[in-house]
């Protein structure tokens, strides 16, 4: 898009994966249902499989370096240690709503007169497959606007809203710029992720409550700002976007 307006950059949409189509209709009904940090740990535990599951979700991850042993003058042990996470039982049990961001890089360009960009959304093909293999074959396409829909309803119950899009790094080196942002705020931490996830171009919404399980929050109907789409067709067609020049 970059040929065309880089001002596309900043621009976005969101796509919400789910495996049933009912649970589509939940969401444009109104019914915001959020995870916990704690459940996607959970989850990669007990079943093994990264995508939905993160064991290191919401985690500070530190990778100690060599670590020597003198057991006594003549034997020595030298090992490397596995990673280490530091978790926030406060952090972990507050709820997470997790959408795909859809920006710029996304869209292709069909046509274009004085107002508007005509475009469709493209993918690239090895985000397909994994994308395929994390979420499921049914996604509705939603409107920034979203996002101010779901602060006023929170606002309404006294719960406050993060949101922002999810960085992706290495956890497998140290990284200084992820302790520097713990130490400004801890809450950053549920906004980075390994970079094994990024195909997941994760947006995702905090809210500042506690929870133990999957919950509901009633958000108000956003059929006005939002559609159905299956994941086939949003693979192989695309999604036509219509979108104002220098907004």
């Amino acid at each position: 898009m970059s040929e065309y307006d880089s001002s596309f950059k900043n621009k976005f949409m969101f796509l919400k994966f789910m495996d049933d189509q009912s649970h589509v209709e939940s969401l444009q009904n109104g019914n915001l249902r959020c995870g916990t940090a704690k459940i996607y740990k959970d989850f990669e535990k007990k079943k093994g499989k990264k995508g939905i599951g993160d064991r290191y979700d919401s985690s500070l991850v530190i990778v100690p370096q060599k670590v020597k042993f003198h057991l006594s003058d003549t034997i020595k042990l030298e090992a490397k240690a596995n990673k280490v996470s530091l978790d926030d039982g406060e952090i972990d049990h507050m709820p997470v709503f997790c959408l795909y961001g859809l920006n710029g890089d996304y869209l292709e360009v069909e046509d274009q007169d004085d107002e508007y960009y005509y475009t469709r959304t493209v993918f690239d093909e090895d985000d397909k497959i994994l994308l395929q293999k994390d979420f499921g074959e049914h996604a509705l396409l939603i409107h920034p606007i979203f996002l101010e829909r779901v602060a006023q309803r929170m606002k309404e119950q006294e719960i406050k809203v993060t949101h922002d899009f999810v960085t992706y790094h290495d956890l497998s080196n140290n990284d200084l710029k992820k302790y520097i942002s713990y130490e400004q705020n801890k809450l950053n931490v549920v906004f980075q992720k390994d970079k094994s996830f990024i195909h997941q171009k994760e947006y995702r919404l905090l809210l500042h409550t506690q929870i133990t399980d999957y919950k509901w929050f009633d958000i108000g109907d956003i059929h006005d700002c939002s559609g159905y789409i299956t994941r086939e067709n949003l693979f192989t067609e695309g999604f036509e976007l219509q979108v104002v020049k220098n907004a």
